[in-house]
């Protein structure tokens, strides 16, 4: 096997139609366990001076290459493609918080704070997901005129405020959970778009919402913070499972 751009003289048969004579000057040819070459000249009928291309799959240069290697017309390789775009980043947390933690507050009040930190919406389109999870488990059924009800506020601007369950439901049967699942997006230099979804499972009875919001004159360069808070019209308990932020793309 000939170095890169370096000629080598293989032998061909000279019997019935296998002779060199189908080879041209300039022409592509595939060696079996060698790669492919380019015609240089012919030898005789039976020699071909050809000259390693150094194509990808093309074996190293010094290999020895058996006797009774297939020689075929090939042809010259494609012209490289543009490249492709970045792909998406791999999921990075941010912010977890899996521990248990109550709350009895008839005010609202904080139960978990999560921080994005600085910079990480540096461009168009970079993300965070952002789940929270809740259990309730009053011993009685709770009604809008005494509501259990959540908040989620980012960058101190509420994004969603509702009974636990569901915030177009009156009423739900004892102890339940919900769940909260957002996409945060930088739209612009100082923008957030938030598409989110709250899922909300009390006993036999779940319910869904899926909305939107736009956050405005956001600064990047500093730390966004998100809270989980909770407000309590009557006794009973809501218990956060979790906040959890992951950065979704780069």
């Amino acid at each position: 096997m000939p170095a890169v751009s370096a000629d080598a003289t293989i032998t061909v048969r000279t019997t019935g139609q296998f002779t060199n004579q189908w080879a041209i000057p300039g022409q592509i040819v595939y060696i079996t366990g060698a790669g492919h070459f380019e015609v240089q000249s012919l030898v005789g009928n039976n020699q071909i001076v050809v000259r390693n291309l150094g194509y990808t799959g093309n074996n190293a240069p010094a290999v020895t290459i058996p006797s009774g290697a297939t020689v075929s017309p090939a042809g010259l390789i494609g012209l490289t493609g543009a490249a492709g775009g970045n792909g998406t980043a791999g999921i990075a947390n941010i912010y977890s918080n899996a521990n248990t933690t109550f709350t009895f507050s008839l005010s609202s009040s904080i139960i978990k704070t999560g921080t994005i930190p600085a910079n990480t919406f540096a461009q168009d389109n970079d993300a965070v997901q952002i789940t929270a999870t809740f259990d309730h488990t009053r011993d009685a059924p709770f009604f809008l005129i005494y509501p259990d009800k959540i908040q989620i506020q980012i960058a101190s601007q509420q994004v969603f405020a509702g009974t636990l369950l569901d915030p177009n439901t009156l009423g739900f049967p004892s102890k339940g959970k919900v769940q909260f699942s957002a996409r945060a997006v930088r739209t612009g230099s100082s923008v957030i778009r938030l598409l989110y979804t709250v899922s909300g499972l009390a006993l036999n009875d779940a319910n869904t919402i899926v909305e939107y919001k736009e956050f405005f004159f956001l600064d990047f360069s500093n730390p966004i913070n998100i809270d989980i808070r909770s407000i309590q019209g009557a006794p009973g308990v809501v218990i956060s499972t979790g906040l959890f932020i992951d950065k979704i793309e780069a």
